[in-house]
C-alpha cells in the first residue's frame, strides 16, 4: 500500500481579523470554543436525483427533501422545535427572495412546509430564536450550488455534510464526480481548532482532483492524481469557521462542491 501523501499548508498574507481575534490581541484572555454538541448540516443527492436536506443546532432540527428536474427544484420539509428552552426553531431558504421563511415555538412542536420552485443557488439557514424576538440567535448554514448547466451535480452521492460528534470533535465531508474530501478535527485551547483533510481521486479518468481548506487566517489545498488514492493536508491553530472543497475536471470544467464548518457560539 503507498504511504499517504502529505502538502504544506500556508499563510495567507493580509488576511483580514475578525474582531475576536482583535480582542484577543488587546489583551482579553481566550476562551475555549463554545460546545459544539448537536451542531450538524448536510445536503446530498440520492439516485432517484433528489435532494436530502438537514440541519441542526441545539433546541431544533430541519429535514428537508427537494426534487431536482434539469435544475428547477422544489423543496418540501419539517421543522421541528425538541427542547423547552424558550427558543423557537426557523428555517429560511433563499434564492434571489426568501422562497421558505418559517418559524414553530413550543416544545415538541413542528410544522411541514414547501417551497415555490426555484433554479438558482440556494442558501438554506436552521436556526433558533428567543420566543418572543426577532433577532436570530443560532444558526447554521449551507449553499448547495445551482444545477443548472451542471447536471453532474445531480449524480448520487454528490454533496456536503459536518457534523460535531463531542462537545469538541468534528467531522467534515464535501463530494462530486471524481473527488472526495473528508476531514476531522477538534478544538484546541485558546479558540483555535485543528484540522485535518484527506484529498481522494475516485476516477480511473485521467485528471487530477483536488481539495482546499480554509479558515479567516489560513488556508492549505492538495491534488490527488492516481485513481483510489489520498493526499492529507492539515493545520494546527485555525481560528473561526472552516471551509473545505472538493474539486474536479470530470464534468467539463473544474468544479466544486464546499462544506462549511462554523464556529459554535
Amino acid at each position: 500500500m503507498r504511504a499517504p501523501k502529505f502538502s504544506s499548508w500556508a499563510w495567507i498574507a493580509g488576511v483580514a481579523v475578525a474582531a475576536a481575534a482583535a480582542t484577543v490581541a488587546a489583551g482579553t484572555p481566550a476562551q475555549a470554543l463554545p460546545s459544539g454538541t448537536g451542531w450538524a448540516a448536510s445536503w446530498g443527492y440520492n439516485l432517484q436525483k433528489n435532494l436530502t436536506i438537514s440541519g441542526k443546532v441545539p433546541g431544533m432540527e430541519l429535514t428537508a427533501t427537494a426534487t431536482d428536474v434539469n435544475g428547477v427544484r422544489k423543496a418540501t420539509g419539517t421543522l421541528k422545535d425538541v427542547s423547552a428552552d424558550g427558543r423557537c426553531a426557523v428555517v429560511k431558504f433563499y434564492s434571489g427572495s426568501y422562497i421558505v421563511d418559517r418559524t414553530i415555538c413550543g416544545n415538541g412542536k413542528h410544522i411541514t412546509f414547501e417551497s415555490p420552485e426555484f433554479s438558482g443557488d440556494v442558501l438554506i439557514l436552521a436556526c433558533r430564536r428567543i420566543d418572543g424576538q426577532a433577532a436570530l440567535e443560532k444558526c447554521v448554514h449551507q449553499t448547495i450550488p445551482s444545477s443548472v448547466g451542471d447536471p453532474g451535480l445531480r449524480a448520487n452521492g454528490t454533496g456536503a455534510s459536518w457534523s460535531y460528534h463531542s462537545a469538541t470533535d468534528y467531522t467534515y465531508s464535501a463530494r462530486r464526480r471524481g473527488a472526495q474530501a473528508t476531514g476531522w478535527g477538534w478544538h484546541k485551547p485558546g479558540d483555535k481548532r485543528y484540522a485535518h483533510t484527506q484529498v481522494k481521486k475516485t476516477t480511473s479518468e485521467a485528471g487530477c482532483v483536488s481539495a482546499k481548506t480554509a479558515s479567516p487566517t489560513f488556508n492549505f489545498s492538495g491534488s490527488e492524481c492516481d485513481p483510489g488514492q489520498t493526499t492529507d493536508i492539515g493545520a494546527h491553530d485555525l481560528t473561526g469557521w472552516i471551509q473545505t472543497s472538493a474539486c474536479a475536471p470530470f464534468d467539463g470544467a473544474n468544479k466544486c462542491v464546499t462544506v462549511h464548518v462554523p464556529e459554535p457560539y
